[in-house]
């Protein structure tokens, strides 16, 4: 073997080498970039849940509160709109409610505040379903799409102060809801640090390693446990 050829060879094997090299180091930042991304993106969706997971706590614990309570009782067979004034009314304004309405155990609503206090409910058909879902399981917890943008709803039913277990019978179903305006979106972008936008209930996300941005979809669900919409947000 001459000279030249060693040389050639002994080039082309480098080249070989190189590439191969080359080629197994790509890998191995490819997986890394993707671990990396996999891990940003799971601690971003924790964060997004738990800012949405402490907003609807709190329309449940109100609910919670306000259905173990001795004094509404009474005032559920005959309507008091001074006393339901005075004691139910106020809570709209101090937790940023869109409305709240309380039911007899003939599901009529004897009292209703704020915007709509009916809209929460739907059509007769839809109110007698959500009623029946309390009067099974005590609680309900779900969204509605409305004219005024997305409606997150908690009810549950009416028991005396002492019966914080829910063991008697129920006196009646006190619903209360909160709108996801702007307002609402605006907040929830702050504390997140994302763009929110709203997408139909089927949307994926996918982030890839070419993305200057991570992107978490969040669905919710009406009072059926059905799919109603998805909530991007995009962290850039």
């Amino acid at each position: 073997m001459t000279l030249r050829k060693k040389i050639f060879l002994l080039i082309l094997a480098s080249i070989v080498l190189f590439s191969g090299s080359l080629l197994f180091f790509s890998r191995i930042q490819l997986r890394q970039n993707t671990l990396m991304i996999s891990s940003a993106t799971e601690q971003q969706g924790i964060i997004i849940e738990n800012a949405i997971y402490e907003r609807s706590h709190d329309l449940q614990q109100i609910v919670t509160d306000y259905t173990n309570w001795d004094d509404i009782i009474p005032h559920l067979k005959t309507a008091d709109n001074n006393w339901a004034t005075d004691n139910i009314a106020t809570i709209i304004n101090s937790f940023g409610l869109q409305a709240v309405s309380v039911f007899n155990l003939n599901e009529k609503m004897v009292y209703g505040f704020g915007i709509s206090p009916n809209e929460m409910l739907g059509s007769p058909k839809e109110q007698k379903e959500i009623i029946e879902k309390i009067r099974k399981n005590g609680f309900v917890h779900f969204f509605r799409m409305t004219a005024n943008g997305i409606m997150e709803i908690s009810a549950a039913s009416i028991h005396p102060t002492l019966d914080t277990a829910r063991q008697t019978s129920g006196n009646g179903f006190f619903f209360v809801s909160k709108l996801w305006n702007k307002k609402f979106l605006d907040e929830l972008s702050k504390i997140t640090g994302s763009n929110i936008t709203l997408e139909n209930a089927g949307y994926k996300v996918a982030n890839s390693t070419e993305s200057h941005t991570l992107r978490t979809a969040i669905l919710i669900k009406d009072q059926n446990n059905l799919p109603l919409c998805t909530f991007v947000f995009e962290n850039p």
